[in-house]
């Protein structure tokens, strides 16, 4: 069969565009100062997910087998509000979770969070939704400071959690 462009055009369809989305983040109750949140989001991605993988060996073959699944962190990067708010907000999540003053632990039920990315159509409506089960923040960027610089300054946060599902929108 010969590639025809009506063929291509008459099964063309709308793509996902990389800027239509929306992180939905959830924090513990008494951490977030600021509602501002969503705004500031620059960027994110869907993190990658892995099967690992055992070789058994079979008459000088290798055979694979699936094993664990395993999952990327997930970075999100925010913009700095003038205030810096959202940064302190960060730095006290870190601190619910190891307090560097006290070295106390914190209770993962109170700082782990579900968190979801929303995926949206064209037509700004979420068509999916990623949520990320358990997360936390596991490291908070530099905000990086330059007298020769005219750009407004962001910082990114890579959360840990424990695994991803898609949730029908």
């Amino acid at each position: 069969m010969a590639f025809d462009i009506n063929s291509f055009k008459a099964n063309f369809q709308d793509r996902a565009r990389g800027y239509l989305f929306y992180i939905m983040l959830n924090v513990p109750g008494s951490v977030l100062s600021t509602d501002q949140t969503r705004f500031l989001v620059k960027s994110s991605a869907v993190p990658e997910s892995t099967i690992d993988v055992a070789e058994i060996g079979w008459q000088g073959m290798m055979y694979k087998l699936p094993t664990t699944h395993t999952y990327s962190d997930w970075t999100v990067t925010f913009a700095v509000d003038s205030a810096h708010d959202l940064y302190s907000d960060f730095l006290n999540w870190q601190k619910m979770i190891h307090n560097p003053v006290t070295n106390e632990q914190g209770n993962p039920a109170s700082y782990m969070q579900d968190q979801e990315v929303w995926l949206l159509n064209t037509s700004g409506e979420a068509s999916k939704r990623i949520k990320l089960v358990n997360a936390w923040p596991s490291s908070l960027g530099e905000v990086a400071l330059d007298y020769s610089s005219k750009e407004t300054q962001e910082f990114a946060v890579t959360f840990t959690y424990m695994y991803h599902v898609e949730v029908t929108a």
